[in-house]
């Protein structure tokens, strides 16, 4: 079983409008698999650090959540804590059966094309 997460924000109060980004996956057995967005989106999100920057940048602008897949929206440290223990739990494998995937500086999972 797996969910995507995604970041809404921009969300507008009056119209209800939002843009919304794929944050990565969350896969039984797995590490976590960030989506890595390179020019296709800036800032550029490439990395553990670079993500986490612009979460917490748009949080603290009180127009965004993270929500996954269902809808269901999800605490920041919530989400915190579920990609860390994935990442030190030694018995998840990793994302690395495709060329588009890679590990950032911090030992993060990402994959840089879109998939679900």
């Amino acid at each position: 079983m797996s969910t995507n997460y995604y970041l809404k924000y921009n969300i507008c109060e009056c119209c209800n409008r939002f843009d919304k980004i794929h944050i990565g996956k969350s896969s039984a057995g797995w590490q976590f698999v960030f989506r890595g967005h390179g020019e296709d989106f800036m800032p550029v999100l490439q990395t553990y650090d670079q993500w986490m920057d612009f979460i917490e940048n748009q949080l603290y602008e009180e127009t965004a959540k993270i929500v996954n897949e269902y809808g269901k929206e999800i605490e920041y440290q919530e989400f915190i804590n579920m990609v860390k223990e994935k990442q030190e739990n030694p018995k998840n494998k990793v994302h690395n059966f495709t060329a588009y995937n890679y590990i950032d500086v911090r030992g993060y999972n990402f994959c840089s094309t879109q998939f679900s």
